[in-house]
């Protein structure tokens, strides 16, 4: 389907920005602790409904302010003006900027989430092992859906996409402990091979939303299982 030289050309892509990914994740959690410091700071707190009402009323206003503006170019003011709420009110829950962008991320991811088990629940076609462990096809295809959010995630500072890293593969390990497929070797280690799927299928849709997508979810999804089969062979071996 796809000629040596385009897929060595995807996975050289893939390479280069799953280290970068990584770097960034790695630079992150040394930084914060976690790249869920936003999170991981409500967990210690009781609900605060005034304050969920303030960042749901800046999360609405920011997708607005980007629906109308284009993903650049959005400041603070324009988020509290917006939102109608007092600059005070947005530093409160975030330190600048760029931490309230990777807390608008981790809420999109959240409802990702979602969609993609309800997705898998609904569809009508029987979902292989592979998509079922790391749902790549419904992946790029609810990117596809909300690629004006997803290119401000990748193009502001701060590359908010490692933040999926984790996320997909700890889901790829569970599924794998599930079906009681886990398979671990001191050369291949299951964690490393989980983190090598995941951040490779980021990449791709790194490089696949700052190029405007001009490939189809079906398209990317069949060039990232081409790549991907090896080492889900591996994995899913018993």
């Amino acid at each position: 389907m796809y000629d040596k030289i385009h897929l060595y050309a995807i996975l050289l892509t893939s390479c280069r920005k799953s280290i970068y990914t990584i770097q960034t994740l790695t630079l992150c959690r040394q930084k914060r602790g976690n790249c869920m410091g936003t999170q991981e700071k409500s967990k210690t707190k009781k609900p605060d409904r005034r304050a969920e009402r303030s960042k749901r009323l800046m999360l609405e206003a920011m997708r607005e302010l980007i629906l109308e503006k284009g993903p650049s170019n959005i400041s603070v003011t324009d988020i509290v003006e917006r939102a109608d709420v007092g600059r005070a009110t947005f530093y409160a829950h975030f330190e600048d900027l760029p931490d309230f962008h990777r807390y608008m991320f981790q809420q999109l991811w959240a409802g990702i989430e979602l969609e993609l088990e309800a997705s898998l629940a609904a569809s009508e076609v029987p979902v292989g092992l592979y998509q079922s462990l790391i749902p790549s096809l419904a992946i790029f295809r609810v990117v596809a859906e909300k690629q004006i959010i997803f290119k401000r995630a990748v193009n502001t500072s701060g590359t908010y996409l490692a933040d999926m890293i984790e996320p997909l593969a700890h889901r790829l390990e569970v599924g794998l402990k599930a079906r009681e497929l886990a398979q671990d070797s001191d050369e291949i280690p299951q964690h490393q091979a989980a983190l090598f799927l995941a951040s490779a299928l980021v990449a791709m849709l790194a490089e696949w939303i700052l190029e405007d997508m001009p490939e189809t979810p079906e398209t990317m999804d069949a060039i990232y299982q081409a790549l991907a089969e090896p080492t889900l062979k591996y994995l899913t071996s018993t």
